[in-house]
């Protein structure tokens, strides 16, 4: 029991911080931004489309999948819960309060690998759809919360997956490299933990950024 209250306690961290603030934002330790040519809060809150929390679709759903077929399954779509923002409203605590302490979890696919929070939301996703759709949105991963394919694209690059957790955590050392490096002098890295395995991980889009390191 102890271990699943510690898997989730990014939803108690969610509810202390919406007592502080006017909007929480939650990223795994995966996740890193990856955009900063537009503000993070107004284009969040724009694909929130005013609802009470803002979370992504899973990495299966496909990319070609429109804001108008989303709208239609929006109390089904698998979504992933490494990324929210969440608004502080009455209906935003009672609902952390709620997955926190009352669904069953482990009949979630998700449990199995240790996603209970994932596991949580995703039951009362599916047990309370009408609920769900007038206070959740569920935007495409391809906006907000991707990973490699939309590079570029999405605002924040997430790791997500069930690789190891070295492997993991130098895909994003990496993705930090290649987001930077153009404003890094080469000595600074060179030789660094980037080094071997994890440094040729981007070699593609490392080789195009040398020429520019250091300028």
């Amino acid at each position: 029991m102890h271990l699943h209250i510690s898997r989730r306690s990014k939803l108690l961290a969610m509810k202390q911080a919406l007592t502080l603030s006017p909007y929480a934002l939650w990223m795994d330790g995966d996740a890193v931004f990856a955009r900063f040519d537009r503000p993070v809060l107004s284009t969040l809150l724009h694909l929130s489309h005013g609802k009470d929390a803002l979370l992504s679709t899973e990495f299966t759903v496909p990319l070609n999948v429109t804001e108008k077929q989303l709208d239609t399954q929006q109390a089904r779509v698998d979504l992933n819960s490494g990324v929210m923002l969440m608004r502080s409203t009455a209906w935003s605590r009672s609902f952390l309060d709620r997955v926190y302490h009352d669904a069953p979890y482990t009949s979630h696919w998700g449990a199995i690998f240790g996603y209970f929070d994932q596991a949580a939301i995703t039951h009362f996703q599916r047990t309370h759809a009408k609920e769900w759709v007038q206070h959740v949105r569920v935007a495409h991963f391809r906006h907000w919360n991707g990973g490699k394919r939309v590079l570029g694209k999405s605002m924040i690059y997430h790791a997500a997956g069930g690789q190891g957790v070295a492997d993991k955590y130098d895909k994003v050392l990496n993705m930090c490299l290649v987001l930077t490096c153009k404003h890094v002098p080469q000595k600074c890295w060179r030789g660094s933990i980037f080094k071997g395995k994890g440094r040729d991980y981007h070699s593609r889009e490392r080789s195009g950024l040398q020429g520019t390191a250091g300028a």
